[in-house]
């Protein structure tokens, strides 16, 4: 009996050695994904470090909303160091620069803690040793421009990391240089996002002149960070002179007036600027309801632009609030009328020219149906439109020189007419249906 009970405990020693084999050799996935865990401490971070210092296998890493502080961040951050492919971190709405905390409350009885970077050192080191890393998300983390410079020091120079997001924080003019240099450095970077950052016009200035050696950021996104018209005649001339590759911008949420709106039209009209896609949203771009100059000079640059599809102008005021009031039939009454529509009606003349823009967003403007008619009717006029129509064009005009090159012996009279066959074949099948967003 005590033979035949010895040799179930070994079988059973064996069965528990194997299945733990099996669930160690299991454990290397390639993703992990924590979200909503309210606090992870010290305590609860080294058993996981440890974990996932073992895999070789693991590729995104993402906690988010866990409360993660400075000191489990750095164990998290030395336990990833010797991993080989690990290309993506999601750090979202964590505390990342948060230590310990003060005895007494503040003035408002709030508990104090003390700033600490050694989680942030952590991840830069982590940062510039992984040479595989695409994405870095630190978003919503109140992080200062101390972990700004420490960004700095090791992200430049980065062979992969294309996707930057440290949006909702706390960088400050301060933070704008670090970035600057950053931008100035890194050479495949193509994706930034610094929304909600206090930039001020002083950063963003910064900001902006580092883009004009930068050829490969496709991406900026600037929304509420307080940008004011003479940042915007800065942000102009970058896009006249560098910034090639920009094709979102995004400057929601800001102070741009009738002036700076102008100036940004201007500077859409150059041949090299290649934005298609271009946010305006809540901007005080007609001082509500009150000028628009900075709409009709916007608008005449429209005509002529060949690479905006998308425009956003959402409660930016294209309609004065005495156009949704009834007049009697005075004179005033219809001359106050018809200036309350010169906005919108400015805009859908350029709509009726332009065969290019895809897509409109014209919510939140106090829009009627009487007055969205001058729109819907420039939009009937157009019903489809031809995206990207001088990389089309281009293309074409290649493939042409390139079929002519083969047999010279094409009459030379005939081939604009070749030209002209080939435009109306192709884009025919390369129209497509335009989209007007609105609420009236």
């Amino acid at each position: 009996m005590a033979k035949l009970f010895k040799i179930s405990a070994q079988r059973y020693d064996q069965r528990k050695r194997v299945r733990k084999e099996n669930t160690r050799e299991a454990a290397t996935f390639s993703q992990v994904a924590m979200s909503g865990y309210k606090l992870i401490s010290r305590k609860h971070m080294d058993p996981l470090a440890n974990a996932l210092s073992r895999n070789r296998h693991l590729r995104e890493i993402e906690l988010r909303d866990c409360q993660l502080r400075a000191q489990p961040l750095e164990s998290l951050a030395i336990s990833l160091m010797d991993i080989p492919h690990l290309n993506q971190i999601n750090l979202t709405t964590n505390t990342l620069e948060r230590g310990v905390a003060h005895k007494e409350k503040d003035k408002y009885g709030f508990t104090a803690y003390e700033t600490d970077l050694t989680g942030m050192l952590a991840l830069g080191q982590l940062a510039k040793k992984q040479q595989l890393l695409r994405i870095l998300d630190l978003s919503k983390n109140g992080l200062t421009y101390g972990s700004a410079e420490i960004l700095m020091e090791n992200l430049p120079g980065h062979p992969s990391l294309t996707e930057l997001n440290l949006s909702v924080n706390d960088l400050g003019p301060k933070g704008a240089v670090y970035i600057a240099k950053i931008l100035k450095k890194n050479p495949v970077l193509r994706l930034l996002d610094v929304r909600s950052n206090r930039l001020m016009p002083v950063g963003v200035d910064l900001l902006c002149r580092a883009l004009r050696t930068n050829m490969v950021l496709t991406s900026l996104n600037l929304r509420n960070n307080k940008i004011d018209s003479d940042t915007i005649r800065v942000l102009a001339d970058t896009l006249r002179v560098g910034a090639k590759s920009l094709v979102h911008l995004d400057l929601g949420y800001n102070h741009i007036d009738p002036h700076g709106l102008k100036t940004l039209g201007y500077a859409m009209l150059t041949p090299r600027v290649v934005l298609q896609t271009l946010i305006l949203d809540h901007n005080p771009l007609t001082n509500a309801g009150k000028d628009f100059d900075g709409v009709k000079g916007f608008s005449k640059a429209l005509r002529n632009n060949r690479t905006l599809t998308y425009l956003s102008m959402q409660g930016v005021r294209l309609v004065a609030d005495s156009e949704n009031v009834r007049y009697s039939a005075g004179l005033d009454m219809r001359v106050e009328r018809a200036r309350s529509i010169e906005g919108i009606q400015a805009l859908a003349e350029a709509l009726r020219i332009n065969n290019v823009l895809m897509a409109v967003d014209l919510r939140q403007n106090k829009i009627s149906p009487h007055s969205a008619r001058c729109v819907i009717n420039a939009f009937r006029v157009k019903p489809t439109c031809l995206p990207f129509v001088k990389i089309v064009r281009r293309s074409v005009d290649w493939f042409l020189a390139r079929v002519l090159y083969r047999y010279p012996e094409y009459p030379m009279a005939s081939r604009s007419w070749l030209r002209i066959r080939l435009y109306r074949n192709l884009f025919h099948f390369m129209e497509q249906e335009r989209q007007l967003i609105g609420d009236w």
